[in-house]
């Protein structure tokens, strides 16, 4: 849903803690991080939503986004987890406005942390599942 990724931007890119973390301006990104951009990074992607009706309407639709921090190195694992911790505390149980709906609840569901290895790069993961209701 195109609001719901402008909100999620909106409420991450412009964290002045975020940024302390070395996550840049701009380094928000859907669905993966373009190779030009360097890590640390955050990349949020989302399935299909899920109407709940009552009666014959829609009453709302859930959103389960998957948010997380990615950053490269052995080291890094910390630094992931502590920009993930970010991301949680800036999204988790929040209130913030998505353009033409009305956000119900946003949290975290599950939480995610692993590491990727791809030839002689290690690169961290960390984040979580994320249910966003919206009227």
């Amino acid at each position: 849903m195109i609001a719901l990724d402008q909100a999620i931007y909106g409420r991450l890119n412009p964290d002045t803690t975020l940024q302390a973390l070395g996550v840049a301006v701009g380094n928000v990104h859907k669905a993966r991080v373009p190779e030009d951009q360097p890590l640390p990074a955050i990349v949020y992607t989302q399935p299909p939503g899920q109407d709940d009706h009552v009666l014959t309407r829609i009453a709302y639709t859930t959103y389960l986004y998957t948010v997380k921090a990615i950053t490269a190195g052995y080291g890094s694992e910390k630094l992931c987890g502590d920009i993930a911790a970010r991301i949680h505390a800036l999204l988790n149980d929040a209130t913030f406005t998505v353009v033409g709906y009305t956000l119900m609840n946003c949290r975290r569901m599950t939480d995610i942390s692993y590491p990727e290895q791809v030839g002689s790069n290690v690169f961290f993961h960390a984040g979580g599942t994320y249910e966003m209701m919206v009227t």
